[in-house]
């Protein structure tokens, strides 16, 4: 679990393969590219739930590994909460064929 005071690259060897560029990207400003998330949110009801978690927000990476005896699954997300709203882990994709920028 890293926070704003981290640095990705303190993440151990056995977790680096859950950094994507885009959640690299997304770890430089948190806040400022999940609210780029929400502007784009063509849900009225998300949009309005994430731009409320965001205005107040507590955000801790996370890069979870199952135990290899339960199975091969990971999950790289950013956990927000917020007083009085319904928090969640959100992650983003482990691949993509889209080139982010800089």
């Amino acid at each position: 679990m890293l926070t704003k005071k981290d640095r990705l690259d303190s993440v151990p060897e056995s977790h680096r393969h859950l950094l994507t560029p885009a959640l690299a990207l997304a770890f430089k400003d948190p806040v400022e590219y999940f609210q780029a998330v929400a502007q784009r949110c063509s849900f009225p009801e998300m949009k309005r739930w994430l731009l409320q978690l965001l205005a107040k927000p507590k955000w801790k990476l996370r890069l979870n590994m199952c135990n290899p005896e339960y199975g091969d699954w990971s999950l790289a997300g950013f956990e927000w909460s917020a007083k009085g709203i319904r928090g969640a882990t959100i992650a983003l994709p482990q691949s993509s064929t889209v080139v982010l920028p800089k």
